[in-house]
């Protein structure tokens, strides 16, 4: 944001002042998440155990929900990253078993949900 001069005490009237036109109305815009976006259904462009990247500008929700309806169980995970934001296990011997996951995915960053072959229902992405 510029370079502030005066070594030690930096006073509010200087950071702003370094900042000004930094954050113009068309900037802010562009970064401020909602701004823009909108929901969309994207479960048709979307398939378990595949990395997406948010190639946007602005942070994106994604929300997906899915099914076990095999006896046992099964473990579902969602990562953004290398890391897991959500994580649920479904047990089931006769009843269908749904499992939601949902996180905000920076802008550059990768998400996916795991295992391959769960049966995906809704894959809602704010973007």
């Amino acid at each position: 944001y510029g370079t502030i001069s005066d070594e030690g005490t930096v006073s509010l009237a200087q950071m702003i002042a370094a900042m000004a036109g930094k954050l113009s109305t068309d900037n802010y815009n562009t970064l401020t998440f909602g701004i823009g976006q909108s929901l969309q259904d994207v479960k048709a462009q979307r398939q378990a155990n595949v990395v997406y990247t948010n190639s946007t500008a602005k942070p994106i929700f994604v929300a997906i929900s899915s099914v076990n309806t095999a006896p046992g169980g099964i473990e579902t995970s969602m990562y953004v990253g290398s890391i897991i934001v959500s994580r649920s296990y479904l047990s089931t011997s006769s009843a269908t078993m749904i499992t939601q996951h949902s996180s905000i995915v920076p802008p550059g960053s990768t998400y996916k949900i795991l295992p391959a072959g769960i049966d995906i229902r809704t894959w809602i992405e704010f973007r």
